[in-house]
């Protein structure tokens, strides 16, 4: 729960640990996919405040109200968070070079394959975060091999 005070948002202790996880990765080259079905995290992208990391999307409200192009990156976020296809959900986390997922509540993936491909950092009353398995990705999902002309 976020609680509205006068001064702002209260975040609680279990949403802060979650980003922590994600914080202390030393490796910068690598984009964090956010739950969108978090109300305040579609309107504010105040996420990426205390993971200092890039964002897939997040603040979808506030970029288009600054008419801002999200419809591609909002697509691959919807495919992500809501497909059932487990290599549709693979192809967009490997595009989108997303090594982290933060999910809210008890919010999961729908694609059930995604947890041969994910594995849990953290999970707690806030949510989980998982991280994203590249290697089990190619395994599972192979690319085709070109034949030679």
């Amino acid at each position: 729960r976020i609680f509205l005070q006068p001064k702002g948002f209260l975040l609680p202790n279990e949403e802060l640990k979650l980003y922590e996880s994600i914080r202390k990765d030393s490796h910068l080259n690598f984009t964090v996919a956010v739950d969108p079905d978090h109300y305040l995290g579609r309107n504010s992208p105040y996420v990426s405040i205390f993971i200092n990391r890039p964002l897939l999307l997040s603040g979808n409200g506030l970029l288009k109200h600054f008419r801002l192009e999200v419809e591609e990156k909002e697509k691959d976020q919807k495919l992500i968070f809501k497909s059932t296809n487990g290599k549709i959900v693979a192809e967009k986390l490997i595009t989108n070079q997303v090594k982290y997922i933060f999910l809210y509540g008890d919010h999961h993936l729908k694609a059930t394959e995604s947890a041969l491909f994910t594995s849990v950092v953290e999970k707690n009353s806030a949510g989980t975060v998982l991280r994203v398995l590249p290697e089990e990705i190619l395994r599972i999902f192979p690319k085709p091999k070109i034949k030679s002309l």
